[in-house]
């Protein structure tokens, strides 16, 4: 059953009062603060938000995903916050979503989006109206709850495929090229810093290790696993022509990253385009992730590189591991000691004094641990509801459902010790795989 809805947009009282109430809204934020930069380009931004819409959806999941955290070219303090452009992008994104919305003429209710949304609801409320919890610091609540926007990102992407032809090849093709940038800005990262043309350091869109690994993390890490099970089963996206572009672009990244929860998040992700969600794949993707597995396997047991941040049994003993046990301890303290909490969390802008590393934290490695700490047991049943009715609608929509599901699988080990998922750009990526549900053709043997 097709999903796409063709045709001329109709043009009704509802979208010219729309589009013309955020004009004005805009001229009047120009006019006012010409004298303010940011406002100015602001003003710009929700023009473009009203005559492009589609376009600036586009940029604004571009630059959120590839940003790394920390790496914004703009910010500027907030009730205590500090707010960047990826907020501001946020909304852009939110109002060019109403604005299609608008000019459609109609509202729909679709239950995968909906569900999306009982997180970041829930959290508010309990920020706004719940108790304070023992044993917490409190902060500015904006700090965490700017996070909650990321979600709007979803409706806003939803609308702007609506009418487009293909909507699922078109998502899928976001998301693999969104990868491979990642992969190739990687790889760039190094060479420059082989070349000493680059320092150690943190850049817009990548991070420079400073010890002797010379690890590259680019912004965008959160979708190379996801990739590599569209790559093994035949869905991603081929570069030149070739498919085996994508595995090199994506191994070669893994490399560079020496992230060993990256690597074992894609040979999870493997494990399921090779067997639990394997319907529909080729004998030659099945041998490929097989070989996958083995070569993941190979490297976390340090057959090939004892000593190497691959190495499982090594790592587990390096201090980076153990101050990832130690915040996961501190947080369980501190909801048995508060049964409350527990239940319902401490809230947002709240933050833990880690004794055992010498910080004050407002979240953690463990996303899951950092949602349950925020918003309880109810919170992080809420904030994993939509994913996973998502990959169980997924694995009913044939060979792309199966590559959905995998990579809902490959993030969702990935969160236990790397917090992208608790990032603007971690969001916005596990947003587009929900969006993706929805389109998935219903036909069981594509």
């Amino acid at each position: 059953m097709s999903r796409t809805s063709r045709g001329p947009a109709t043009l009704t009282p509802a979208s010219v009062l729309g589009s013309g109430a955020v004009v004005v809204g805009a001229l009047i934020l120009g006019f006012v603060g010409a004298s303010s930069p940011l406002v100015v380009v602001a003003s710009a931004g929700l023009l473009c938000a009203v005559l492009a819409p589609r376009p600036t959806i586009a940029v604004a999941v571009a630059w959120i995903v590839l940003c790394r955290v920390g790496g914004e070219l703009v910010s500027t303090q907030v009730a205590g916050a500090t707010v960047t452009e990826i907020d501001g992008l946020i909304v852009l994104a939110s109002v060019s979503g109403l604005v299609l919305r608008a000019r459609r003429g109609r509202l729909e209710h679709h239950g995968s989006l909906l569900l999306l949304m009982l997180w970041p609801t829930w959290f508010v409320v309990r920020t706004l109206v719940g108790p304070d919890a023992e044993g917490f610091i409190q902060v500015a609540p904006l700090v965490d709850l700017r996070y909650v926007a990321a979600f709007a990102i979803a409706p806003a992407v939803r609308e702007a495929l609506l009418r487009t032809p293909n909507p699922q090849r078109v998502l899928v093709s976001a998301i693999c090229w969104l990868a491979y940038i990642a992969c190739a800005l990687a790889i760039a990262g190094r060479l420059l810093l082989e070349l000493g043309l680059l320092e150690p350091g943190r850049y817009s869109l990548f991070l420079v290790g400073v010890d002797a690994t010379k690890e590259i993390r680019p912004g965008g890490e959160i979708l190379i696993p996801v990739v590599l099970v569209f790559a093994l089963r035949g869905d991603a996206v081929p570069v030149l022509g070739r498919r085996w572009i994508p595995f090199a672009l994506v191994a070669s990244e893994i490399v560079l990253s020496q992230t060993l929860s990256l690597l074992i998040a894609s040979v999870v992700g493997v494990a399921f385009a090779a067997g639990i969600a394997g319907r529909g794949t080729t004998l030659l993707s099945r041998l490929g992730a097989v070989l996958a597995l083995v070569v993941g396997v190979v490297l976390a047991l340090g057959v090939v590189d004892a000593g190497g941040r691959f190495n499982l049994s090594e790592r587990v003993g390096q201090e980076s591991a153990q101050y990832r046990f130690h915040e996961i301890d501190v947080i369980s303290d501190r909801l048995r000691d508060d049964p409350t909490a527990m239940l319902i969390g401490a809230g947002g802008g709240t933050m833990i004094q880690f004794d055992g590393i010498g910080e004050v934290k407002r979240d953690s490695h463990n996303v899951y641990a950092s949602i349950a700490w925020k918003t309880g047991l109810v919170g992080l049943a809420l904030f994993l509801l939509p994913f996973l009715a998502a990959a169980a609608r997924a694995r009913r929509r044939g060979r792309l459902g199966g590559s959905v599901m995998g990579g809902f699988a490959a993030i969702g080990v990935l969160s236990f010790t790397v917090p992208f998922a608790w990032t603007a750009s971690g969001l916005v990526g596990l947003s587009l795989l929900v969006v993706l549900s929805e389109f998935l053709d219903d036909d069981p043997e594509v």
